[in-house]
Order: structure tokens, then C-alpha cells, then sequence
């Protein structure tokens, strides 16, 4: 009789502990590596003990993220891989060839189709998001995150999208300095290697809503090899490099952006962006220069290096560290890239 009772409770946590499972995997999110030779690490900190190796194209599953780096399932158990490698599958959406566009800096993205809903996020100006669905006066949008949101459709302008010349291109965004190398920093303290992530990740945002591939040099604070910057762009296969920085100068009057290159094929490039960045930016255009940078110079992918502004005149890093602005030099190379491609 016990034997019966023991075998009657094992099939009952047996059958339990599978649904259980078929439950938990059920609503699991999935992606793909994008690189080869991705190291899996045992926590999320590239000091952590590597257990392995993930390969481009591999399937994984997702189970959560934080600080740039994303736990996935491995071996059984769990274990944490550079973020920017992952790329999150997303739903097909039967509106994702339309768009809406934020016009106002902080536009509140609700929870719900109502004034009276929670504010998710409050999005900037200049950044555009997939519809999903209308209802009534709003919109369903959907968030760079996979998230759903809700907007008013009286403050947003919406369009249907053309075709993208970004469509499958990959590019390698290359936010300069990081960990120890802080770069330049502004009368106020901004740190020149905190808004060129920023602004990397905003770029990122908006290249990858137009159809690229678009992988990063660093995505946290660290300190990243000059060579191995350039080596990202070779491995792989890169249509556009692109560095951003912020300038500096001993004169608290030097203003304005400047878009540099170094090898004589990648002129037309520069040119390109450096007209989508006028279109975008309202601060001095110093045009398109000839610089002998290291991550242009040793570049054999299209390669250009961006300053996007003065760090060290008091007026202008003021705009630099606001989201309006990095979204306006975000949809400015958008626009350049798209030129670029298209010719």
C-alpha cells in the first residue's frame, strides 16, 4: 500500500513540475546571437568566469536582462551574455510599415488608451515608433524594448514608411572612450564617454527601427581597444562605421559639429551624413575634414568620426546632454545614412 501511495504522489509531482515547465517556457522570449565566438559568463560582468561559447546564429532563450548584459538559458542552467550580441526576436505587426513621430520633448507613452492611464516613459522629440493599432484618438505604439505603449494622436504626426535603404545593412556605432578614458568633459561635468553611449543607444534605436543590423563597440561604461573597435568593422563585414565623439577646445567659443574621414573612397560617406546632420542639428555646420584618427586610418570598412558639438562651450553642452538633442543628431545621420545608401 505504501508503494502504491509513493507512486501515486511521484506521478503527481512529476505531472505538476512538467506543466509547470511547459508554462514557464511557454511565455519565454527568444533571440539569436549575432556574433561568433560570443563568451557566455557565469554572472553579468565581463570579469566573470566564462563557461563557454555561443555562435552566430544560435538560438537562445531569454529569461531576463539588466546593466547590458542578458541571462539566458545554457547548459541546463543559467548564464549571462554582452547584450549586444542578442538580438530579441519581435512580434510581426500587420501596421509596422506605419510610424509615429514624437514632435514634443517628454511626450507622455501611456498604459492605456486615457489621460487618466499610468505614463510608461515620456518619449522625446525626433523619436519615431512602430504603430500597432488605433483606437479612437490614440495610438498603439510599440517600444524599442518589445513593450506596447499608447500615445494621443493629436500630438504626434504619423506616416507610412518607404521602403528603407537601411533594410539589412549592419552598422557598427563606435561610442568613443569609456571606462578609464573619460575623453573630454564640459564646465558643467559632463563626461564626454556618457553621451556618446547616449547617444549611441538613441542612433541604435532609430537605425534599427529603419531595418539595420547594428552592433556597438562598447555598451556600458569600459574601456574598449582602439584595435579592437576597427576589428568589430572587419569582422563583421560592416557597411558604415561610424565614431561618435563630442570636441573640445581651450576657447569656450568653439561650437559647432564636424563629420571627418580619412580615406579618400569614404569622402562620399562623410558628405552624406554631414548634410543629414545640417538638416537635423541647428548649431554650426564645420563641415566634412580629413582626419587621421586611428579608427579611420586603420579602417577598412566605410569609416567616419562624428563631433557633435562643443563639450567645453557652456552653451552648447547644455543642449548636448538633453534628449532632444541626441534624438535630433540620431535622426540626423538617420537621414545621411539613408541618403548614403540610397545613391
Amino acid at each position: 500500500m505504501e508503494r502504491i501511495r509513493f507512486f501515486i504522489f511521484f506521478t503527481f509531482l512529476m505531472s505538476f513540475t512538467i506543466l509547470a515547465a511547459q508554462s514557464v517556457f511557454a511565455h519565454s522570449q527568444t533571440g539569436t546571437i549575432t556574433g561568433d565566438r560570443v563568451n557566455v559568463r557565469e554572472h553579468a560582468s565581463m570579469s566573470a568566469a566564462v563557461l563557454g561559447k555561443v555562435h552566430t546564429g544560435d538560438r537562445v532563450e531569454i529569461l531576463s536582462s539588466k546593466n547590458g548584459w542578458t541571462n539566458i538559458a545554457y547548459q541546463g542552467g543559467k548564464a549571462w551574455v554582452n547584450e549586444q550580441y542578442v538580438q530579441t526576436d519581435k512580434k510581426e505587426y500587420s501596421s509596422s510599415s506605419h510610424f509615429v513621430r514624437i514632435q514634443t520633448e517628454g511626450t507622455n507613452l501611456r498604459s492605456g488608451p486615457s489621460t487618466s492611464s499610468s505614463v510608461i516613459v515620456q518619449g522625446s522629440a525626433g523619436e519615431r515608433y512602430p504603430i500597432v493599432s488605433r483606437e479612437g484618438d490614440w495610438i498603439k505604439i510599440r517600444l524599442a524594448s518589445g513593450n506596447e505603449a499608447y500615445v494621443a494622436g493629436w500630438v504626434v504626426s504619423s506616416k507610412k514608411a518607404e521602403t528603407s535603404a537601411l533594410q539589412g545593412k549592419v552598422i557598427i556605432l563606435d561610442p568613443g572612450h569609456g571606462g578609464i578614458d573619460g575623453g573630454t568633459s564640459g564646465p558643467s561635468g559632463t563626461s564626454e564617454k556618457s553621451v556618446t553611449l547616449q547617444t549611441a543607444q538613441k542612433l541604435s534605436e532609430e537605425l534599427t527601427q529603419s531595418g539595420a543590423t547594428v552592433i556597438l563597440t562598447r555598451s556600458s561604461d569600459q574601456f574598449v581597444p582602439l584595435p579592437s573597435r576597427t576589428d568589430d568593422a572587419q569582422y563583421h563585414g560592416a557597411d558604415a562605421f561610424i565614431s561618435l565623439h563630442y570636441d573640445g577646445s581651450p576657447s569656450k567659443k568653439a561650437a559647432g559639429f564636424t563629420t571627418y574621414y580619412y580615406h579618400p573612397q569614404h569622402k562620399k560617406f562623410a558628405n552624406s551624413v554631414n548634410h543629414g546632420l545640417d538638416g537635423a542639428l541647428s548649431s554650426y555646420n564645420r563641415g566634412t575634414r580629413i582626419g587621421d584618427y586611428y579608427v579611420l586610418r586603420e579602417n577598412q570598412r566605410p569609416a567616419i568620426l562624428l563631433e557633435l558639438g562643443y563639450l567645453t562651450n557652456p552653451t552648447e553642452e547644455s543642449s548636448i546632454v538633453s534628449a532632444a538633442y541626441q534624438a535630433q543628431a540620431a535622426a540626423g545621420v538617420r537621414d545621411g545614412l539613408q541618403s548614403y545608401f540610397s545613391n
